[in-house]
């Protein structure tokens, strides 16, 4: 469709350029340009008082729930899909892309509106730095932010169950080690013999059964963490329940 509507205009090389990438990275490219075009168009509806007439259909609902992002004028949204879908078609994005664009913008819509789905924050306490300088200053900032949000995503995810990472990747290596073994021996029957190979199945062997020994231990610290943690819980359920006694004797 692109080639039939826009090929006056000179963009023929644009659109062969756009459909010889990647899907993936065109998907994304697609969903970017689209966006930034529908955002000032859905800017331009709030800010223009006439065409803010058209758009106060979408914000006259009383109940917001995944039906709401339906409720739109005609006007609204034919002016809203033209403005995001032409930028598609001028460049050049492939039928694929866009028809995987067109079922990505349906379920953001319903995901949007839905009554429950919402975009929230967690209060935290802030407490001024007493000693020493930030660690998130200077040019390594980037790298170490990134860093501690890798701690935070393995302690969430194998915090209370380290064998899960230590056991697995630990019988991984163990089982690596017997099929190099086992080619070192078929090699070393055929008169092939090959000492790295001999060399990296003691290698991976070790590891193999440190990280599963690991991943014991590791266990057994986090048993202990859970039931120290359970042990704050009743602590401060006492207290509370003291705080609450003493406050109903006076």
């Amino acid at each position: 469709p692109a080639e039939l509507m826009f090929r006056e205009f000179g963009v023929a090389e644009l659109q062969l350029t756009v459909k010889g990438i990647h899907f993936v990275p065109q998907l994304f490219l697609a969903v970017l340009l689209a966006d930034l075009f529908q955002y000032w168009v859905h800017r331009t509806f709030h800010k223009n008082r006439f065409l803010w007439r058209f758009h106060a259909v979408h914000h006259s609902i009383k109940v917001v729930d995944w039906l709401a992002g339906s409720r739109l004028h005609f006007v609204d949204i034919v002016a809203t899909r033209a403005f995001s879908y032409i930028p598609l078609y001028f460049c050049g994005f492939s039928s694929s892309v866009f028809y995987t664009y067109i079922v990505i913008v349906s379920f953001q819509a319903v995901l949007a509106h839905a009554n429950g789905y919402r975009v929230g924050e967690i209060d935290i306490d802030l407490y001024p730095r007493r000693h020493g300088t930030t660690k998130y200053g200077g040019s390594g900032r980037i790298m170490i932010g990134m860093l501690d949000l890798l701690a935070v995503w393995f302690q969430d995810r194998f915090g209370r169950k380290p064998m899960l990472f230590f056991g697995f990747t630990g019988i991984a290596l163990m089982t690596l080690a017997l099929i190099v073994g086992g080619v070192a021996v078929v090699l070393r029957l055929q008169g092939h013999g090959f000492r790295p190979l001999l060399d990296l199945v003691l290698l991976l062997s070790l590891v193999g059964v440190s990280l599963f020994s690991i991943g014991f231990v590791a266990e057994l610290v986090a048993k202990v963490q859970e039931d120290v943690d359970e042990l704050k819980d009743i602590v401060r359920e006492i207290k509370e329940h003291d705080q609450r006694r003493d406050g109903g004797g006076d």
